[in-house]
């Protein structure tokens, strides 16, 4: 994001959760929980994902997702919900997914949601196992 100026920054972060996983022969364990931040913007700011109906539509070199127009602004408070899942092996961090939601923007379930042993099936090509 680009910011003119500072952002002031909150978060209430969930209990993260703690699963042992594996993979054929692999094993490893995926942390995931979710954190709610809030961003309050003195400026009118450009924040990734808070467009509301928009969508940039601009294809640059074959890469998707450029705004070739005036993007939408944000300004004041915007509260964010992320839900992330890291995936560690013996040496440590291995891989990581995620996604974010805007809170009064996007459906209350996308917002509230708290990754379980079910997320395992949507991150990591849903591959990971309880073991």
């Amino acid at each position: 994001m680009c910011v003119p100026g500072v952002a002031k920054a909150t978060l209430k972060a969930s209990p993260v959760k703690k699963i042992k996983v594996c993979q054929g022969d692999q094993s490893g364990w995926i942390e995931m929980g979710a954190i709610d931040l809030t961003y309050t913007y003195k400026g009118r700011t450009n924040q990734f994902g808070v467009w509301g109906e928009a969508m940039p539509t601009g294809e640059i070199s074959g890469r998707p997702m450029i705004w070739t127009s005036e993007p939408p602004y944000v300004q004041g408070e915007v509260k964010q919900h992320h839900v992330y899942a890291h995936l560690y092996d013996g040496l440590g961090l291995y891989d990581k997914s995620g996604r974010v939601s805007t809170i009064g923007l996007d459906e209350v379930a996308e917002t509230s949601y708290l990754p379980g042993e079910e997320y395992l099936g949507k991150v990591f090509g849903g591959s990971w196992k309880p073991c």
